[in-house]
């Protein structure tokens, strides 16, 4: 692999020294994981040739779910697809009501990324992609280009929501195409979820709005329509699934993540993958896991090494591949040029880490990470005897929750 460049390092960097997983350049540490990416990678394929899968990523804190979901995040970016991407939270987990729902499809629209925009806030490149496409084929057949984009926007009038979608992507386009600016804001909030009904009415004409649909037909509609704007579908990340457990209706969340696992494994969701992540927990708490919903037991079973079932279970990294994994952040961190640190310091890092925080070594992986980083900088600090900066480190307690940075 190359290496990083200057936004993917900086990017690296700064994720890591914040205890978070990184959105960009997560290529660049990438270690093990080999048979977990393979099966990820098939899945991402059968969704670009029309299939639709979802799967869970499972593991104990700080083996990494997150860091995963990031990592399938550029799999499906590389092969030209569109990646929406949330946390689930107290504000954003009621899949079945519809302030919660309003709020997680906003957050997972206004997130859309794509190859050209990694960062995130591309579903308006996405509109105008459709809308140009369309435009050069109105142009080369001499007709009306906004014709000619409701025409093809036609096809989504077949999915629940579809016809105001179709009406807002056209009132974008003419929107940017005359000038009115405020117009195709207006447009992208509705697109977004973001305009309330007395706006929609007043700006656009339409009497509905996108709360009226349910989320899933929602996820479905935007699917539809990032390939009919040439992408090669649509990956929807949805990281803390543990946060249903607060939900104020759990068998209706549960439902709702059953509606979509067996619409996905079914085939029913053209272009679409849902990646879900969580701890054991999350599926097997008899309190408030996922098998307690008896289709999500049946579906998700808790026990085994099938990757071609939809649970992928990931254990931390140790031994030799977190040292791989040293060897990677270091050489991140110099930039192409030499380490800060030999490996053998670094395998003695390994082994000072795991001494001074024992069993709980392996689910501190982000506090060890961020006093890595650390002893980097104090090495080209003060080069020479590192075995001194090594046995000064300190590991700190806070293990925040993981939030992506770009």
């Amino acid at each position: 692999m190359t290496a990083a460049s200057p936004r993917e390092r900086a990017a690296v960097l700064r994720s890591l020294r914040a205890k978070t997983a990184p959105l960009l350049g997560i290529g660049h540490i990438r270690v093990g994981r080999d048979r977990e990416v393979r099966a990820l990678e098939r899945d991402l394929d059968r969704v670009v040739d029309g299939g639709s899968t979802a799967r869970f990523v499972i593991g104990e804190p700080g083996s990494g779910t997150t860091f995963f979901l990031n990592l399938v995040r550029g799999l499906a970016l590389d092969r030209r697809m569109v990646v929406l991407r949330a946390d689930l939270t107290a504000d954003r987990s009621p899949l079945a009501t519809t302030e919660g729902a309003r709020s997680l499809y906003t957050e997972l629209a206004r997130s859309a990324a794509t190859p050209a925009r990694q960062d995130g806030g591309a579903l308006a490149a996405v509109v105008e992609r459709f809308a140009s496409t369309a435009v050069t084929v109105a142009r080369e057949r001499g007709r009306d280009p906004e014709r000619v984009i409701r025409e093809r926007a036609a096809r989504l009038e077949e999915l629940p929501g579809g016809g105001g979608f179709a009406e807002a992507v056209a009132a974008y386009w003419r929107g940017h195409h005359t000038g009115d600016g405020l117009l195709a804001v207006d447009a992208l909030r509705w697109l977004r979820g973001e305009c309330p009904p007395a706006r929609a009415r007043a700006a656009l004409g339409l009497r509905a709005t996108l709360d009226d649909v349910p989320l899933t037909d929602r996820v479905k509609l935007l699917a539809r329509f990032t390939t009919m704007a040439g992408y090669r579908g649509l990956l929807v990340c949805l990281d803390e699934l543990d946060t249903l457990a607060a939900a104020p209706d759990r068998a209706a969340e549960h439902e709702g993540v059953r509606r979509i696992v067996e619409d996905s494994l079914g085939g029913g969701s053209p272009h679409l993958a849902h990646l879900f992540a969580g701890t054991p927990s999350a599926l097997t708490d008899p309190r408030y896991g996922l098998h307690t919903c008896e289709a999500l037991r049946t579906a998700l079973p808790a026990a085994g090494d099938d990757l071609f079932g939809p649970v992928v279970r990931l254990r931390a990294l140790e031994g030799e591949e977190f040292t791989r994994l040293l060897v990677a952040v270091r050489d991140v961190h110099a930039g192409g040029g030499r380490g800060a640190l030999p490996d053998e310091a670094l395998r003695e890092f390994a082994r000072h880490c795991a001494d001074q925080l024992g069993a709980d070594c392996a689910g501190r992986s982000r506090a060890v990470l961020r006093a890595f980083l650390d002893l980097l900088s104090a090495a080209e600090d003060e080069p020479g005897d590192w075995a001194p900066l090594v046995r000064a480190v300190r590991v700190d307690a806070e293990q925040p929750a993981p939030r992506a940075v770009a």
